[in-house]
């Protein structure tokens, strides 16, 4: 039986994962945190904890006061932000006997930076689609006027793909 700190505990990624290790027999005492509070409502985890988002600049003290206190054997994150603020801290985290399964920082740092992403693969070698970072309207005009009347507009980082867009009258430009 281990001792395992689930981030985004309640949301529908992590709850598939806390599913698998309650039906695996293990045993295993689940610890569940979410910075949406209401998530939490939805985790079957055995202790549940409030937690600022990871980009909020008191995530870090909170994160490691909470594994202190919990003292779990394994830390387990879902989104880029989480993995990202969490891959910063790793020596505090181990400094604390918390294990983890993230690869390198660098390596995380690429990964979770879609632009950057997409110049390593692209100098690579690899087919890579035609991109321009948008930065304001008038580079979303570029983009239509480059690549024609269907485009599809994501976040640099993070989930969300903002869904194909065809009139560049009407798409804004958010950060």
């Amino acid at each position: 039986m281990a001792k395992i700190q689930i981030g985004g505990a309640g949301g529908a990624p992590a709850n598939g994962f806390i599913k698998s290790l309650r039906e695996s027999g293990r045993g295993d005492y689940l610890i569940g945190m979410s910075s949406g509070v209401s998530d939490l409502f939805l985790a079957n985890v055995d202790e549940k904890y409030p937690i600022p988002e990871a980009s909020d600049s008191s995530y870090s003290d909170v994160l490691l006061r909470m594994l202190s206190k919990t003292r779990p054997d394994f830390i387990h994150l879902q989104n880029d932000y989480e993995v990202r603020a969490v891959s910063r801290l790793r020596d505090q985290v181990e400094a604390l006997g918390v294990k983890h399964y993230l690869p390198a920082a660098e390596t995380v740092e690429n990964c979770v930076d879609k632009e950057k992403s997409y110049k390593i693969w692209e100098s690579s070698g690899l087919p890579v689609p035609k991109t321009t970072v948008l930065r304001d309207p008038s580079d979303l005009k570029r983009a239509f006027d480059l690549y024609g009347e269907t485009i599809w507009v994501r976040a640099i980082e993070g989930a969300a793909g903002r869904g194909a867009r065809s009139d560049p009258t009407t798409v804004g430009v958010h950060s």
